[in-house]
């Protein structure tokens, strides 16, 4: 068995994100994930997104971008989706790694309303730890199981 590209590894943790943030939408006002979907932006052009959704709240759009990378992501990608959040017209924006974001660009995020979800790229669907804000949300699979369809349990 060969060793996984970087692309694949990426596809592999966009469908992860995608799999338990659905699981957990009504825990974080957001109505059913849509994968890979592009927008036309007031510029004109499309921008594709890792995921696109709408508060449960409101209907107000919110976007999502899913990194998984060796590196903390830096302040100049939060400002990217900042930007991506004005032109399409989105209420807010998330960013979903599976690393810390660094200290610059957690502070720009804050100020600019993007949210961070941290999710480790070892978790499975059933079984994980993700920190978003001030919230956490842990996954533990049914005992017995022995697949990855395991029922998330929600707490703070």
């Amino acid at each position: 068995m060969g060793k996984i590209s970087n692309h694949e590894k990426g596809k592999n943790y966009e469908k992860l994100c995608v799999a338990i943030l659905n699981r957990l939408s009504g825990g974080l006002d957001l109505e059913h994930i849509k994968p890979q979907q592009k927008i036309v932006g007031a510029a004109g052009a499309y921008i594709t997104f890792d995921g696109v959704s709408k508060q449960s709240s409101d209907g107000q759009l919110v976007i999502l971008e899913f990194r998984c990378t060796i590196e903390r992501q830096k302040q100049s990608a939060i400002a990217t989706i900042e930007s991506y959040i004005r032109d399409v017209g989105a209420a807010k924006g998330i960013i979903v790694t599976n690393q810390e974001l660094q200290s610059g660009a957690k502070k720009y995020a804050s100020h600019h309303g993007i949210s961070h979800y941290q999710l480790p790229e070892s978790c499975t669907e059933s079984n994980f730890f993700m920190k978003c804000d001030d919230k956490h949300f842990v996954g533990i699979p049914s005992i017995g199981e022995c697949s990855n369809f395991g029922k998330a349990h929600i707490g703070q």
